[in-house]
């Protein structure tokens, strides 16, 4: 007795077809938490640097700008901006040469990471108060040139370590 096989030939092989919507939605989801991972990760390990150590607790960012009156209210956001916005205060001359990767070259015509921090000489910008990146890479530039790195290589490190999160603003390279 003839009786037919309605399976397509991956079926009768033991494989399913995934719907389209729930393949592209898995990969939603993974290429998502991948970006979050990649925009937390620290340092590499065993790369001799130390932590920025700038004295910003919790304890600085409750008592807001008594605290530091140099320091617009803004900054006290959180410990990491608080402590982003002390390393600019602390070499804004180095961050003149510092790239910033989030975008802010494209869409607000800053030319390095200094412009993040500072609309112009002694005047602060508030956009670094409200982005990850521009207050990583001040912590981590300062920290690195605290530690005896040279500004090339810290601006390697940067270049190397964030372009991949957007495009550079058009900053020159330190001589």
């Amino acid at each position: 007795m003839g009786t037919e096989d309605s399976r397509t030939g991956s079926e009768k092989n033991g494989s399913r077809k995934l719907p389209l919507p729930w393949l592209g939605a898995a990969l939603v989801v993974a290429l998502a938490l991948g970006m979050v991972a990649l925009s937390r990760s620290s340092s590499p390990s065993g790369d001799g640097i130390k932590e920025l150590q700038l004295d910003a607790t919790q304890a600085e960012v409750q008592a807001g700008p008594e605290n530091d009156p140099d320091l617009p209210p803004y900054v006290y956001n959180s410990s990491q901006v608080l402590q982003a916005y002390q390393a600019a205060k602390s070499m804004p001359d180095m961050l003149a040469v510092m790239p910033c990767y989030c975008n802010c070259g494209v869409m607000q015509g800053h030319k390095s990471l200094q412009d993040c921090f500072f609309k112009e000489p002694g005047v602060y910008n508030d956009h670094a108060a409200f982005c990850d990146i521009c207050d990583t890479i001040a912590i981590e530039a300062v920290t690195r040139h605290r530690n005896g790195a040279f500004l090339k290589d810290i601006r390697n490190f940067i270049d190397s370590k964030y372009s991949r999160f957007g495009t550079s603003t058009e900053t020159p390279l330190p001589s």
